[in-house]
């Protein structure tokens, strides 16, 4: 072959199945070219099903503050958390708080006054029965308040009951039914929880952003109610029971529980606290007294309502450690039980009450705690033995 001949070969240039000469193939690249050069740039269309990211400037941002409910203690637009021990009254104070934002011109204890409209309850222990007369012992306006029964999949049958980790865009749906909707309560919120494990925080904020989305979207407060864990001590930031996703998750938090300086033993008649724990956006940062007092709903027919008192300072820590007793307290009470119970059995099941009081003072129980221990081993309340007789304490029959 000769020089030409190879050189030819080799300048050449194979495109789409056919050999171009060197001159040929530059031609046609610079064709290629002028026509790109020519034609209008168009952007990748974007699949209907590949997900991206929306990003949004700050200068397009409303810079607001959310609006009140209660004024600078409840923001709307946001989940609050209201939690505490047993007999404290929770369940009171969100009926409390939802028959005034019921009631046109009710006020709350601060003299403060919500916008007035509609309250939706999703409640899960107490019965819509109690539930009213609640409701009518603190003068609600019962047309503004709704209960949540269910889920109800074909119309006649029973409700299911509400799951949040599967209902949360049905439960969307039935409180933008209420255009004028301002208050919905979740109550237990653990009730609701089935199916998820409430101690992992990845399983938490999935329920909890899906809340934040409702209470955002539909521009009102809604208060989660929840109980502490069973452990006294520490900071308040752990009190709450499940994950500590429930507390950090709630832009507002407050806690119950009986007022310390109060000595009362009957915990229907003690005095009772609302404390203040967390608010991204309240600056009130105190709470309330209040009592639980009865209320003839129906002739024979009893219910508790909610009378405010005076505002308050306590602390979350404060108001818990009097309410729930610490380690040593149980182990105090245990103790006393313990004591209680051989004394008994020494005296055949019959013990004269004074003897008792007198010989567990000498050991360091008082009367209160005496009588905390008899309550405990769920004895008979001590009756005369004849007309002006002795009080004993003594087993029942078994």
């Amino acid at each position: 072959m000769s020089t030409a001949t190879a050189s030819t070969t080799y300048a050449s240039t194979l495109i789409h199945d056919r050999v171009y000469s060197a001159e040929e193939a530059e031609r046609h690249r610079r064709e290629l070219e002028g026509a790109a050069r020519r034609r209008p740039a168009v952007a990748a269309p974007i699949a209907a099903h590949s997900p991206r990211m929306k990003v949004t400037c700050f200068d397009q941002i409303d810079p607001t503050l959310p609006e009140y409910l209660w004024e600078h203690r409840i923001p709307k637009g946001v989940v609050c958390t209201l939690y505490g021990p047993t007999s404290t009254g929770k369940s009171l104070l969100t009926l409390s708080i939802a028959a005034t934002v019921a009631t046109e011109g009710a006020t709350f204890p601060d003299g403060t006054q919500p916008p007035h409209g509609d309250v939706l309850i999703l409640a899960g222990e107490d019965a819509a029965p109690l539930q009213r007369m609640r409701l009518d012992a603190l003068g609600a306006d019962l047309s503004r308040i709704h209960i949540i029964e269910g889920v109800e999949f074909m119309q006649g049958d029973d409700p299911d009951m509400i799951q949040l980790a599967q209902h949360c865009g049905i439960l969307n749906d039935a409180i933008g039914g209420y255009p004028n909707a301002q208050f919905a309560i979740i109550d237990p919120l653990l009730e609701f929880c089935q199916g998820v494990d409430t101690h992992k925080s990845a399983e938490v904020r999935q329920i909890t952003r899906q809340l934040r989305m409702i209470a955002e979207s539909q521009k009102i407060s809604l208060m989660c109610v929840s109980h502490p864990n069973k452990n006294a001590g520490g900071s308040a930031s752990h009190r709450m029971a499940g994950s500590e996703a429930w507390a950090s998750s709630s832009r507002t938090l407050y806690a119950t529980g009986f007022d310390p300086a109060d000595t009362e033993r009957d915990p229907n008649k003690r005095r009772k606290c609302m404390v203040f724990q967390k608010g991204n956006y309240t600056t009130a940062t105190g709470g309330f007294y209040y009592y639980t007092r009865p209320y003839e709903a129906k002739p024979g027919q009893i219910v508790p309502f909610i009378d405010w008192g005076d505002e308050c300072h306590l602390t979350v820590e404060e108001v818990l450690d009097a309410t729930m007793p610490s380690d040593e307290q149980r182990s105090e009470s245990s103790e006393c039980e313990s004591w209680l119970q051989n004394e008994l059995d020494k005296a055949s099941g019959k013990l004269e009450r004074t003897e008792a009081y007198r010989d567990g003072a000498k050991l360091g129980f008082n009367i209160a705690l005496i009588r905390k221990a008899a309550r405990a081993l769920k004895l008979p309340t001590p009756k005369p033995d004849g007309f002006g007789g002795k009080y004993y304490f003594e087993r029942g029959e078994s």
